[in-house]
């Protein structure tokens, strides 16, 4: 996850992003509303979850944050438990109760 902060070529273009890479689908969020890497990883699983649950439900993705792959039930199912996993690791902890590598 990186927070970005950019020189717009265009006024009406946004200058402050997050965006997240890894195993995970690809996606920058715009800061308006989002203070910290925390709720900036808050807001990518809400929205990925919006994904998740359409393709469960049979529900279309076009009007939903673009994922890299087939909506199939089985990358929603993967998306889903990365998610999930995410929420569990980093969301709302407090910062002396994250996770180091030490």
């Amino acid at each position: 996850m990186f927070y970005v902060q950019v020189t717009p070529r265009r006024s009406w273009i946004d200058d402050r992003l997050w965006i997240v890479i890894g195993d995970l689908p690809p996606a920058y969020l715009v800061c308006d509303n989002i203070n910290d890497w925390q709720e900036a990883l808050a807001t990518y699983v809400e929205e990925m979850k919006k994904w998740v649950d359409a393709v469960l439900e049979g529900r279309s993705t076009e009007h939903i944050i673009p994922v890299n792959v087939a909506p199939t039930v089985e990358y929603a199912n993967m998306l889903g438990s990365r998610l999930q996993l995410l929420k569990e690791l980093f969301i709302g902890i407090p910062k002396e109760e994250m996770p180091t590598d030490r």
